[in-house]
């Protein structure tokens, strides 16, 4: 239900910003990982968007486990964005890190976001964190004792 209701605010966004251009399609970049392939966000988002009267191009840079520190040191990113007209980027972190302390996050994930985010906006392109929703019980592997709630 919640992955629904997330999906849906991203189509909102996403149609609300391109009133006025659906005779164009809606060029989105998806960076992450497997929860986005494997659960097909970008499919979803484009039958969501296809029902709203709106095109939707999308591009996929997924590799399995990635995280966006990865995908920012792999480097196949960043030509992406700035060869290519993207209106939005949706950036998915690896579904582990939502359970990890603030201080890893503050290492491990924000700064990524942001240069991600900065090349992004250089040519135009707006970001959108997807945040993964949390595994069904939690992630103990990482933090001992950790749930689906603490997790979300």
């Amino acid at each position: 239900m919640l992955k629904r209701l997330f999906l849906g605010l991203l189509l909102v966004g996403v149609a609300g910003c391109a009133q006025g251009r659906s005779e164009k399609p809606l060029r989105v970049l998806f960076i992450g990982n497997s929860y986005t392939y494997v659960n097909d966000l970008p499919g979803t988002i484009g039958h969501l968007a296809s029902a709203a009267g709106f095109q939707l191009e999308s591009v996929e840079e997924c590799p399995g486990g990635f995280t966006l520190k990865k995908h920012w040191e792999s480097g196949k990113d960043q030509p992406l964005l700035l060869g290519s007209h993207f209106d939005w980027v949706v950036m998915q972190d690896q579904s582990q890190e939502p359970s990890f302390t603030v201080g890893q996050l503050r290492r491990d994930m924000y700064p990524y976001v942001r240069q991600l985010q900065t090349v992004a906006t250089q040519v135009g392109t707006r970001p959108i964190l997807f945040m993964t929703w949390g595994h069904q019980n939690g992630d103990p592997v990482n933090v001992p004792g950790d749930t689906f709630q603490n997790m979300n």
